[in-house]
Parts: structure tokens; C-alpha cells; sequence
């Protein structure tokens, strides 16, 4: 039978997920979930292709540094059923880099980008 991982490895594999993400290492997400499921809308990507192709798909990925502008703060991480699968219940507080709009209001409704935001 093999070794069950531990509470402490489960969470850090919750952490390392955001921090992929944010750092947009969808690749490194597809590695992640190779022997495991990411389960979304639909029928579960397998793979490191298809995981990959789905974060591609799923997030904006800005040029300037090759990420979606995001930080997820992870909180409050329940660990559930570890014998044989595990499960999490994270509370997560995704911020995102504001692409800056001003509005203005009057017989039009206006928008302007700031400069250096790109939309």
C-alpha cells in the first residue's frame, strides 16, 4: 500500500496551486494534476496538455510579464478525507491588478483607459 500523504503535504499542494496560477506556470499546473483530477465544469481535463489548454483558455495572461495580474490569498484550509482521496474547502481572495477606467457620466456614457493600463 502506498504512503498517504499528510495534512501538511495536502495543504502546501493548495498553496502551490495558487502560486502557479498567479504566476501563470500553467504548465507547471498540468504536472500538478498528472496523477490527479481537476475537477471544473464538464468532463475533467487529463494531462498536462489539457490542463494547461484549459487555464490558457479559462484566464486573461497579460504580455507585460506572462501572468493574469492576480495574487490569491488562501485562508481558512479544510482538509477532508486523506486515507484515500483527498479533498480542500479553501476560502480564497483573489486580488486583481485594476486595469485603471475612468467614467464619465453625462448625455454619454464615456471610458477612458489610463496611461500605461492596458485593457
Amino acid at each position: 500500500m502506498a504512503p498517504q500523504p499528510d495534512q501538511g503535504q495536502i495543504a502546501n499542494l493548495a498553496y502551490r496551486y495558487v502560486e502557479l496560477v498567479d504566476s501563470g506556470d500553467f504548465h507547471g499546473l498540468g504536472e500538478m494534476f498528472v496523477d490527479g483530477v481537476l475537477y471544473s465544469s464538464g468532463e475533467p481535463p487529463r494531462g498536462v496538455a489539457e490542463v494547461r489548454s484549459n487555464f490558457v483558455d479559462w484566464l486573461r495572461v497579460y504580455p507585460d510579464n506572462g501572468t493574469p495580474h492576480t495574487r490569491h490569498l488562501t485562508t481558512n484550509l479544510i482538509i477532508g478525507g486523506v486515507r484515500v482521496a483527498a479533498s480542500t474547502r479553501p476560502v480564497t481572495t483573489v486580488h486583481a491588478q485594476a486595469h485603471m477606467l475612468e467614467i464619465e457620466t453625462g448625455p454619454r456614457l464615456l471610458l477612458h483607459r489610463h496611461s500605461g493600463n492596458p485593457l
